[in-house]
């Protein structure tokens, strides 16, 4: 964490199938995330926050079963959030401060940890369901007249994003 390390993240790191923690955040890694990452089965904790990877979240990650906390906040991602992270069983979702676009896949409802969804591009409807705290501030929702939950952040959820990219958090 911190090391100041910078490149691509080698696809070789998929080999490493008895991994359990990958943290690289608060570097200066960038390119994609490798798919091969998707080979880690007994990955718990993915964190590449605070980087300058770019491209879409591999839907290969959605294969990590064990897989606990995902952390990619603070990048340049595109793309869309894969649908099967929602099957997953995870404690920390974040992904907030990319550029992602879309909507919010369903499945995510199904999640019970808390959801960093603020500073992106996502639009459309906020699916309902949602049984943890997410954070949906600066993004591109449409308005509509559905009465949420009490744990839907939505100040400032249907207004412009204003600071893409950098996050003030520290983690």
């Amino acid at each position: 964490m911190g090391n100041q390390l910078s490149g691509a993240l080698p696809r070789e790191l998929g080999n490493l199938v008895n991994l359990v923690r990958l943290r690289l955040n608060k570097n200066r890694l960038e390119g994609e995330i490798p798919g091969e990452l998707g080979n880690l089965v007994l990955l718990e904790d993915l964190f590449l926050s605070g980087n300058q990877l770019t491209g879409e979240i591999p839907s290969e990650l959605c294969a990590l079963k064990k897989l606990k906390h995902l952390s990619l906040y603070d990048n340049q991602l595109t793309g869309t959030i894969p649908e099967g992270l929602g099957d997953l069983n995870l404690l920390g979702l974040w992904l907030d401060s990319n550029r992602l676009y879309g909507p919010i896949p369903e499945s995510l409802t199904a999640l019970t940890c808390r959801i960093e969804l603020q500073d992106n591009l996502l639009s459309g409807i906020i699916p309902l369901g949602f049984s943890s705290k997410i954070d949906l501030r600066n993004n591109y929702f449409t308005p509509c007249e559905t009465q949420y939950p009490p744990n839907y952040d939505l100040e400032n959820s249907f207004q412009r994003p204003k600071n893409l990219g950098k996050s003030a958090r520290n983690s």
